[in-house]
């Protein structure tokens, strides 16, 4: 898997309504996106193990997909889910996303099953896929249901698994080229205290003077007890 652009602990973590609100629709509009973040890929054609390296995003362990919706007869309404290696099967009901009190779109969930329908092979793999439903859209003849957002994971077990945390898993040894990058100068850290006024038996007093400003003073008297101190920019 290829190493994320991105240092540890960034994740592409938008919520239901981002998906639905932000990134499909704007898909279904035909809408430059900002980021690249999700692929455009047909992801019933693959099996899921194999999906994964064909996402954009790296740094987490869901994947996100835009996928053209494919129907199973040309007349009908049901969607083509399966592939060499097996199918997606719907479980439970569908979900509603809410938006300003009204709904926007909707989340099914899949399971994939190795082999034929249906005597299948139940996996860990799940699937969320996200559909539009925008009445401003409807009414403008925009095809609403031409791709969906695909949400991609390997559950940890078989069965719910209630707060489970699907960020890749953090090795220290992906980082380990980074370069420090050390300041040349001492620089304070914006919250450290000011250290009291104490001058030491060897310091010359005849450097602080009237003449000199308490700025200017507080310098003299850092440069001379710190001398060697050096900060890094972190």
């Amino acid at each position: 898997m290829r190493k994320s652009p991105l240092p540890p602990g960034f994740r592409f973590s938008p919520t239901d309504v981002e998906l639905v609100q932000y990134y499909l629709k704007r898909k279904v509009m035909g809408k430059r996106l900002h980021f690249n973040f999700i692929a455009e890929v047909d992801i019933h054609k693959y099996a899921p193990w194999d999906l994964p390296e064909k996402s954009c995003w790296q740094g987490d362990l869901k994947w996100y997909f835009f996928c053209p919706t494919s129907r199973k007869y040309p007349t009908g309404a049901r969607v083509k889910r399966a592939n060499e290696c097996g199918y997606w099967k719907a479980t439970g009901k569908d979900r509603s996303v809410l938006y300003n009190g009204e709904v926007s779109g909707w989340i099914k969930t899949l399971i994939f099953h190795r082999g034929r329908a249906p005597k299948g092979e139940r996996t860990d793999w799940v699937m969320h896929e996200y559909r539009l439903e925008a009445k401003n859209l409807a009414d403008s003849d925009v095809l609403q249901d031409s791709y969906v957002i695909c949400m991609i994971f390997q559950k940890d077990g078989p069965g719910p698994r209630n707060g489970a945390e699907y960020g890749a898993p953090f090795k220290e040894e992906d980082w380990t080229d980074d370069e420090a990058e050390i300041c040349s100068e001492a620089v304070p850290h914006a919250n450290m205290p000011e250290p009291n006024l104490v001058v030491p038996s060897n310091y010359n007093s005849s450097i602080i003077t009237s003449t000199h400003s308490p700025e200017v003073i507080m310098l003299q008297w850092r440069s001379l007890m710190f001398p060697m101190m050096i900060f890094c920019q972190c």
